[in-house]
């Protein structure tokens, strides 16, 4: 099946969830039909996502992350950092082979367990949607995982591994393997849609977090293979709000709220179209 339309949800922890979530529900208030033929998630992302594409409207999906997100612990700001280092390495798949040893000595069946309940409980056992890509990291080879429909496992477990932030979360372990950190590759993973017409990137995260500028390569790479591609990061009013509540741990309302108004000026922008099949 031809790929028309393509999502991209990137990484950047509890703040960057909340603003996507805003952001889609934002989109959609203003009929932006957000069901596109392949919807990829890295990180936080890959839970956004997965929600999205289970059968959930845009708006059901932020009500429904509003409660779990507020949960959690605030993701803290080094872990960028960390992903930044390991981008800058010479051999990246050696320096992921290093922090993926620490993940897996980390893991404990528990925390395995307590986690997938955290983030998605209510997706354990969901059928693969058709149109979801999950980017996670293999923690042993040091290469990335792309969990699809050709290749289903549960999608709260994939969503639980693509979060696994390294150096911070211990690897998730699927049958005889073993995951982690999607972003390790890259924060986007967004010339995963390659090949579709149309392209929307939220990009939650700045600079630090994609420190080589990955993000903005891969965009341009699908618009140098005739895509069309917006790549949205969050406003001033977004950023704020993700500031404000990551550093005071306050949970995500704020976050959402911001997310969700500027997903409405997109929407109000797009007129209810995908950027260039209008």
């Amino acid at each position: 099946m031809a790929v028309r339309t393509a999502l991209v949800l990137g990484a950047g922890g509890v703040t960057a969830a909340a603003w996507q979530a805003g952001m889609v529900a934002g989109m959609a208030d203003l009929g932006l039909e957000l069901d596109a033929d392949r919807v990829i998630g890295t990180g936080c992302g890959a839970l956004v996502a997965a929600q999205l594409t289970s059968g959930r409207d845009p708006q059901r999906v932020a009500e429904s992350l509003a409660a779990p997100l507020a949960s959690l612990r605030p993701t803290p700001w080094t872990a960028p950092l960390r992903q930044a280092v390991v981008q800058l390495q010479p051999s990246h798949k050696h320096a992921v082979q290093v922090v993926g040893r620490t993940a897996i000595r980390d893991w404990t069946p528990l925390w395995q367990a307590v986690r997938i309940e955290q983030l998605a409980a209510d997706l354990v056992g969901v059928p693969w949607p058709k149109s979801l890509v999950v980017v996670a990291t293999n923690a042993v080879t040091g290469r990335p995982a792309y969990f699809t429909a050709r290749e289903p496992l549960d999608v709260a477990t994939a969503v639980a591994a693509s979060w696994a932030v390294a150096g911070i979360h211990p690897a998730v372990r699927v049958d005889s393997q073993w995951y982690f950190d999607g972003a390790l590759r890259s924060p986007l993973n967004a010339d995963v849609a390659s090949g579709a017409a149309s392209v929307i990137v939220l990009a939650p995260v700045g600079c630090v977090g994609d420190v080589t500028g990955c993000g903005r390569r891969q965009a341009q790479g699908l618009r140098n293979a005739d895509s069309v591609v917006r790549l949205i990061r969050p406003d001033r009013a977004s950023r704020i709000a993700m500031a404000v509540e990551a550093d005071l741990g306050r949970g995500v309302g704020a976050t959402m709220a911001a997310g969700r108004n500027q997903g409405q000026c997109y929407g109000a922008q797009f007129a209810g179209q995908w950027p260039g099949l209008g």
